[in-house]
């Protein structure tokens, strides 16, 4: 299926979300110890840790070479840094990585190859509902927040090569291979 498009989605259906076929769909992200049902209709449910990010175990589905990764949030400050999003581990590995984080102030978005780091980021207020959309693959990278864009950045690179699984609400871009161990800035908002 084509990669889900929240900037232009299908018009068809109650939800176009779910129309566009994705890979993860989480409407709501429950509480420690919760099996978070994936709305996409496949086996790749999530489940919230005691310390409130979800982990979601790896799947070749995940190995894209293009993609749009769409996500709301509302912080309730921004004194802290902040993972939203992280397919990652320590150091660069097999390329692929990917993570989404909240740092001074700014949504940054951070995609690796096997060398090399690749950077987006935009500034975010605080108490804030805030959509964010980023597309990456031939194209390169374009991240949109609200429906606009607001950065963007020539590298062409996907998830494939990363065998890491995914956590939500937290960063793991110092974690061992292939495990969620070293989960840290936990987000602690919407």
């Amino acid at each position: 299926p084509p990669p889900i498009d929240p900037i232009d989605p299908p018009a068809t259906g109650d939800d176009p979300i779910a129309a566009a076929s994705p890979i993860l769909y989480f409407a709501e992200m429950g509480s420690p110890g919760d099996s978070i049902d994936n709305l996409a209709g496949n086996d790749l449910n999530g489940v919230v840790q005691p310390k409130g990010w979800t982990l979601v175990e790896d799947s070749p589905k995940f190995d894209l070479a293009a993609g749009t990764l769409a996500l709301s949030f509302k912080a309730p400050d921004l004194d802290a840094t902040y993972g939203l999003w992280s397919r990652d581990s320590s150091g660069h590995d097999g390329g692929g990585h990917q993570g989404v984080s909240l740092e001074d102030g700014k949504l940054t978005v951070r995609m690796q190859d096997t060398s090399n780091s690749y950077y987006l980021s935009a500034p975010v207020e605080a108490g804030v509902d805030t959509a964010v959309a980023l597309r990456f693959g031939p194209g390169g990278m374009e991240l949109f927040l609200d429906g606009v864009l607001v950065d963007s950045n020539s590298y062409t690179g996907g998830m494939q090569g990363n065998d890491e699984p995914i956590v939500i609400g937290g960063s793991q871009g110092r974690s061992g291979n292939g495990v969620a161990n070293r989960v840290e800035a936990v987000f602690n908002g919407e």
